[in-house]
């Protein structure tokens, strides 16, 4: 079977260059992720390959084709029932990979014919031993993640000043004065007195207006909702006050409203609201993450930051617990296959962070405990394509279908980028409105004005082309970025 799985590899690399002008190497696993045949090109990515097959090859259909976010030009194709075809043009488009669908029946007839000649258990002919043994998981020191105690822990209320036997307060009042004695945490004073977070804080805030309390490396304030005006409470490490611009998605305790907080140096607050995908939650299991429950307990802003920074291979750096971040990390390998940690993805404490902090300058930068972030985007970006994306990916049943379903509108935004590409080739300048009807009439695609900045910025990531100074906006009050002027 050898010789014959190596001929159809071997021409399927001459067609495809033929086709496309470039190179193109090919890989055949079996329906496990084992190499039936192997180029060397596919070195680096060899484990990729197989954890890819093995969890998804039972989701696609025979002549199916997935493209894996971050995936350099790779494209796999279900050929048969036993048998996956993995091309690979790394200096080419990776839209040329798709070519191959018009033969794929061809070679899967080809490559059936082949593994018909014998009859055995898998082979591993390319000498892969990608089946290694997995060694146990080290035990996490905390399985489950917890909003108010990663926070509230470390958070110290003190007395700035005496206070005089002839000030009057509530019970309540009282209660937690008592407790602010710089030992207690806020998170042992709201289990002591078993109250609720807002009940503290609003108390807690009027105490500090009257300079009868403070916190130790922590700043708390006072949000408003921008569409009811109802109060929230919000509190901020200092070590990040003296930084960039800090973001946070935030609610009050009294309505319904998704919100985000920009927060500059000086404590001057925008906020801008947000339209609602799901309800916060305040504890995160590590042994069951998901897409829902990432969005949930990290908040849908912060977790569509962390796809958005890894989608357009920005850095993300966690200030964290590095045994937390390598949980993640397994998680978001599975929609990223490439991710690796301490390049993509690192995680620092918090004395490393403000040590070199401007290392991290054009990171995401991502605190674990008050979940806050510092993005590295000039206007701040609203993820509009991602509350698009995964508001649809949502109502899929089953990860597995729901990463692929991702993996699915990357391929379709690839395929556009690819002929926007070649309909701005004889235009200087051509505005939004003028490239959706051309794309519309010319190729039957169907552009939305909120994809184009996502398309631009893959022009520029996977085909190295500019397309920010042809592609000019219409009308000043159609605005197709993230962020409105605000």
């Amino acid at each position: 079977m050898e010789d014959c799985i190596f001929r159809v590899a071997k021409e399927i690399m001459a067609k495809m260059g033929e086709m496309t002008g470039v190179r193109v190497y090919v890989s055949i696993t079996d329906s496990y992720g084992n190499f039936i045949y192997s180029n060397s090109a596919f070195k680096n990515h060899e484990k990729f390959i197989t954890d890819f097959v093995h969890t998804n090859f039972k989701y696609l259909q025979q002549g199916d084709h997935s493209i894996p976010l971050s995936s350099e030009n790779i494209v796999f194709f279900k050929s048969a029932d036993n048998a996956m075809i993995i091309l690979y043009n790394p200096k080419g488009k990776i839209g040329q990979l798709l070519t191959f669908k018009s033969m794929l029946n061809k070679y899967s007839n080809s490559i059936e014919e082949c593994t018909l000649k014998i009859e055995s258990s898998p082979l591993n002919l390319a000498g892969n031993t990608s089946l290694s043994i997995e060694l146990p998981l080290k035990e996490l020191k905390i399985p489950t993640l917890s909003y108010r105690e990663n926070l509230y822990k470390n958070i110290l209320p003190f007395y700035t000043k005496k206070i005089s036997s002839k000030e009057k307060f509530s019970l309540l009042e009282s209660q937690i004065m008592n407790l602010c004695g710089g030992t207690l945490s806020l998170f042992d004073i709201m289990n002591q007195l078993n109250i609720e977070d807002y009940q503290l804080f609003e108390i807690l805030y009027k105490m500090l207006t009257k300079n009868y309390i403070d916190f130790r490396e922590h700043r708390l304030i006072k949000i408003s909702c921008p569409e009811c005006k109802k109060s929230t409470y919000l509190f901020i490490p200092n070590y990040l006050l003296k930084k960039n611009t800090l973001r946070i998605q935030l609610c009050t305790n009294e309505c319904d409203h998704y919100f985000l907080a920009f927060i500059d140096k000086k404590l001057n607050i925008r906020t801008k609201f947000i339209e609602k995908l799901l309800d916060f939650k305040s504890e995160l299991d590590l042994s069951n993450l998901s897409m829902e429950n990432l969005i949930s307990f990290f908040r849908q802003d912060l977790f569509f930051n962390i796809f958005h920074a890894i989608f357009f291979r920005i850095p993300v750096v966690f200030i964290g617990e590095q045994e937390i971040v390598e949980e993640l990390i397994k998680f978001l390998k599975k929609i990223f296959i490439n991710l690796e940690y301490g390049e993509q993805i690192l995680s620092v404490n918090r004395l490393e962070f403000e040590k070199k902090f401007k290392k991290f300058k054009d990171y995401l930068i991502v605190d674990l405990n008050s979940y806050i972030a510092i993005d590295p985007y000039e206007n701040h970006e609203i993820f509009d394509f991602e509350f698009r994306l995964f508001k649809n990916i949502l109502k899929i049943e089953g990860q597995n279908l729901q990463i692929l379903q991702t993996n699915s509108e990357f391929e379709r935004l690839i395929l556009h980028t690819d002929q926007i590409l070649k309909e701005c080739e004889s235009f200087t300048e051509i505005s939004e409105d003028n490239l959706i009807k051309s794309m519309n009439a010319v190729y039957d695609i169907k552009i939305e004005r909120y994809e184009i900045p996502i398309i631009i910025k893959l022009a520029d990531i996977y085909y190295n082309t500019d397309l920010s100074k042809k592609i000019k906006r219409t009308v000043s009050g159609k605005l197709s970025g993230w962020l409105d002027n605000w």
